[in-house]
């Protein structure tokens, strides 16, 4: 079948009653949502990473359409998870100094 362009949701993706296998995927959320929730999602793959001392048959976590999978080898699991977004904090450091003009390094 080969890679597939985006489907929107409550569309089959892949194929039926064909056995054939999903080797990776995209999840990308559009709509009124994006700007409060985003996705997470990773796999679990077919192989024989335990074989070298590690499983690395997980996939890292993923969001934004990163591709996710391993080509060549089947997903047979999968994880999504639909998290808030949290606000941008940003530290802001202030250069103060004492009457003297010597800097404060630290807080008493």
């Amino acid at each position: 079948m080969g890679d597939a362009g985006w489907i929107n949701g409550g569309s089959l993706i892949g194929t039926r009653e064909q056995g054939r296998v999903i080797e990776g995927f995209r999840i990308k959320l559009t709509g009124e949502c994006l700007s409060e929730y985003g996705e997470l999602y990773m796999a679990h793959v077919s192989g024989r990473g335990e074989d070298h001392g590690n499983d690395e048959r997980d996939t890292v976590w993923l969001a934004y359409g990163e591709y996710c999978g391993r080509h060549g080898r089947q997903i047979e699991a999968l994880v999504v998870q639909i998290v808030p977004r949290k606000p941008n904090f940003v530290r802001l450091v202030s250069k103060t100094t004492s009457s003297n003009r010597s800097p404060l390094n630290r807080l008493r």
